[in-house]
């Protein structure tokens, strides 16, 4: 499956990992990790999460409070 980003996603994931490097140096790196590891899960199991509407599924990180849409 073709994964695409969103503009605004890329800005807030930007923003997100500068403030949890922030709080801990690092912390914004296990981020990334985190989400990597769930595009990652989603590009070869579409299916996974939860459909929020038609055709867009939500997937959550295991570490973080975000999702993947």
């Amino acid at each position: 499956m073709r994964v695409t980003y969103h503009d605004g996603a890329i800005a807030e994931l930007r923003d997100a990992v500068a403030f949890y490097n922030e709080r801990s140096q690092g912390l914004g790196f296990a981020l990334l990790d985190d989400v990597r590891t769930v595009l990652d899960e989603v590009s070869v199991h579409p299916g996974v999460g939860i459909a929020v509407r038609p055709a867009v599924r939500r997937a959550l990180l295991s570490r973080f409070p975000y999702g993947i849409l």
